[in-house]
Order: structure tokens, then C-alpha cells, then sequence
């Protein structure tokens, strides 16, 4: 899908966001929830902006959030009392709801990509690194083996990829929707086609390799008693068992790998801002900040 480009960023129309995961899982409802700040724990941190008549940008505030948040409800209640759960009914949802949402307000696509990674994204490794890289049924093997299997799970149990690029071009009648307010000269400057690198989409040369996950994984220095205490103090439920532990290990693993493939950072300063901390270290406890 083509976005405009603001001052030399790419910038994603609200109203096209519920159409690039096909309403599930970011329909318009839990977007403007997001967009309040009233989404729990802290993954989330998108905000959205405008560009003014004489050019300047500023950003939405949840008041204004809170309008929208009222109307979505008003248009819910009436397709429900007149469609009640009919398959019309939410065709006539779809096409409600997005009209709702304020035209020519956007968000930084690198923002949007990086906190729905946080919450629905896996992975993503690049080419794959040589065969030879990593002896035949070793420890590391094991640890490759069993973190790829958890990723699998992960995705056959709903976590989705966000692939801007390869998201297809609406139809002429649809894109005037998604991106009415989108044609003034700051919105048209530039307009970046599929597959180019923007802020939020460049691709590394060389992706993380076998060697870096297995040393990050082996240093995630987690055990029941740390994982229970980060979570009671975030507010967040106790683990019911310590699989769910081990797959939280993963997922910190999981976002780590992507963030470091997407924007270059070195994987140990990825695993330091994210809170992954080595067993030997003494302080924040890992998975602190996401």
C-alpha cells in the first residue's frame, strides 16, 4: 500500500490501520482505546497527529479521542438494534466505523510498526545463516529447535505480521476513504512506493544470527521466583504454570531479535532497552520496561 510521506516520513491514515490487519486485530474500536491510553500494560505508546492549514503538525489528545470513542458506541448500538449480529450487519460496521475515525489524521508508520510488534509481532530473521554455523545436536540446537516450535505456536494461535508493502492498493473508491485529507501540498510532497525503505520498514544487511539468539536466550537469566515478582509488580496476573514463564522468556526473545533486525541496533543494546538482563546482573528485573 502506498503512503504519503510528511517531511520525509512515512505517515499511516487511522482509517487505513483496521484495513492493514483486515479489522482483527486492530478494528477501529481498539484502536481509538490505544489512542486514549486506555489499553492495559505499556506496550502501547502511539500517538496520532495532524497537519494544520498553514502546515504546522500537532498531536490528537485523548479528549478529542473521547468524542470518537462515543460516536463508534452510538454507531454500534444503532447497527445492533437494526441489524442485530446479522453477517450485513458487520459488512455495515466496517464501512461505519471507519468513516467515524477523523480524516487526515495519522500515525509515524515506524511507530505503528514497532509497537504492534511489541504486542502481535514475531520475528522476523532475515536470511537464514549457514547450516554449519552451529554444530549438529548441541545445546544450541535445542534451543533454536524449541524457541522455533514456540513461534509457530505463537502465530497458529493469532499473532499476525503487519506487512505494510505487500498490503494491496484499495480501490479508487475505498482509498478516497482511508485517505480523505490526504491532498494538501504536505501531504503530497512525496509519496513512497511499495518495498521502499522508510523509517520503519528498512531491512539490515545482516540480520541477527544462530550464535546471537542462543547467547541471548541462554543470558535471559529467568527463573519462577523473578518472574513472578516483575509481574505482581506491574499489576499483572501471577503465571499459572512455568511454561507460560518459559514462553514469556520467548516472547521477550522474539521482540528483540525483530527490533534488532528492523532498525540495526546491535542485539545487546536491543536486550538492554527491552530489560533483558544477564543472570549475573543485579538490576532491573528483565521485562521491566515492556
Amino acid at each position: 500500500m502506498r503512503l504519503p510521506v510528511i517531511n520525509g516520513r512515512q505517515a499511516v491514515p487511522v482509517r487505513a490501520i483496521p484495513y492493514l490487519t483486515n479489522f482483527d486485530p486492530l478494528c477501529p474500536d481498539l484502536l481509538v482505546l490505544i489512542l486514549l491510553d486506555e489499553m492495559p500494560g505499556r506496550r502501547w505508546v502511539l500517538r496520532a497527529n495532524e497537519i494544520g492549514a498553514s502546515g504546522e503538525q500537532y498531536q490528537w489528545l485523548p479528549p478529542q479521542w473521547e468524542d470518537v470513542h462515543e460516536r463508534l458506541e452510538a454507531e454500534r448500538a444503532r447497527i445492533a438494534r437494526d441489524q442485530a449480529s446479522s453477517p450485513e450487519g458487520f459488512v455495515e460496521w466496517k464501512d461505519c466505523s471507519v468513516r467515524v475515525l477523523p480524516p487526515g489524521v495519522f500515525v509515524w508508520r515506524d511507530e505503528l510498526e514497532r509497537d504492534y510488534a511489541r504486542t502481535f509481532g514475531k520475528p522476523d530473521y532475515g536470511p537464514p545463516p549457514p547450516d554449519d554455523e552451529i554444530g549438529p545436536e548441541s545445546e544450541e540446537d535445542q534451543v533454536l529447535k524449541d524457541f522455533s516450535l514456540w513461534t509457530r505456536q505463537a502465530r497458529r494461535e493469532g499473532h499476525r505480521a503487519l506487512d505494510i508493502d505487500r498490503m494491496p492498493e484499495p480501490k479508487a473508491a475505498l482509498r478516497e476513504v482511508l485517505f480523505e485529507g490526504f491532498d494538501s501540498p504536505e501531504h503530497r510532497a512525496d509519496v513512497a512506493p511499495p518495498g521502499s525503505d522508510s523509517a520503519g520498514a528498512k531491512q539490515i544487511a545482516h540480520p541477527v544470527t544462530r550464535k546471537q539468539i542462543v547467547a541471548t536466550f541462554k543470558n535471559l537469566g529467568w527463573n519462577w521466583d523473578r518472574l513472578w515478582e516483575d509481574r505482581r509488580r506491574n499489576g499483572l496476573p501471577e503465571p499459572l504454570a512455568e511454561k507460560q514463564g518459559k514462553q514469556l522468556c520467548y516472547d521477550a526473545l522474539a521482540i528483540a531479535i525483530w527490533v534488532a533486525n528492523r532498525t540495526g541496533i546491535p542485539l545487546t543494546r536491543v536486550k538492554a532497552q527491552l530489560g533483558i538482563v544477564d543472570r549475573a546482573s543485579t538490576a532491573a528485573t528483565p521485562f521491566s520496561n515492556l
